[in-house]
């Protein structure tokens, strides 16, 4: 076995790490979702505080598996929103990905292939999106030499006036964040969703 092929050996087992490490962090924070939630309503009883207490919550995870470039992904991620959170990187996601030789650019625990990400772009397209935009890109040496480019774990959709479109596109993110163990987020009017895979 040549070192490239040492390389990436120690890479999957790396991720095999971070996956089990995932998979026991997730399993005990469904197991405490709801204690911590009725504790948050008795304690502070607004919304706000509760979206607080997660996020203080997802910090003190994010330092103790030394994940700090996830703590603004995960603060957009709770609201739900892009909007207020400063400037940030993003490319339109259609040309972003086809013109990305990643085999698995965007998202890989959620698309496994690129062609599923595009996919999934061209419904949110469908449903009525103004534009899908990549955000949150990663140019790593290694990774972007190994795997053929850049990679992405962030989408922004900005979203259209029309209500039967606005609520397709709430539909498509209340089932991605309920199954990254967020709440739901309500249309208040704004201008963007934000997706965000872990």
């Amino acid at each position: 076995m040549g070192p490239d092929d040492e390389v990436r050996q120690l890479l999957r087992e790396i991720r095999d790490q971070q996956k089990v490490h995932h998979d026991a962090w997730r399993q005990v924070w469904e197991e405490t979702r709801t204690e911590r939630q009725r504790q948050v309503s008795l304690i502070h009883g607004t919304r706000r505080s509760h979206r607080v207490w997660l996020v203080i919550c997802v910090v003190m995870i994010a330092i103790a598996f030394g994940y700090p470039s996830m703590l603004t992904s995960c603060v957009r991620g709770l609201t739900g929103s892009h909007e207020g959170m400063g400037p940030s990187e993003k490319h339109e996601a259609r040309a972003w990905l086809n013109q990305n030789k990643n085999e698995a650019p965007l998202a890989s625990n959620r698309f496994d292939a690129k062609a599923i990400a595009v996919e999934f772009v061209e419904k949110l397209y469908e449903c009525g999106a103004i534009r899908v935009y990549v955000t949150n890109v990663s140019y790593d040496e290694f990774e972007v030499k190994e795997y053929g480019g850049p990679y992405a774990d962030s989408l922004i959709v900005e979203l259209p006036k029309d209500k039967d479109k606005r609520a397709k596109l709430f539909a498509i993110h209340t089932a991605e964040v309920l199954d990254e163990g967020y709440s739901p987020t309500r249309d208040r009017g704004q201008g963007t969703l934000f997706f965000w895979w872990d």
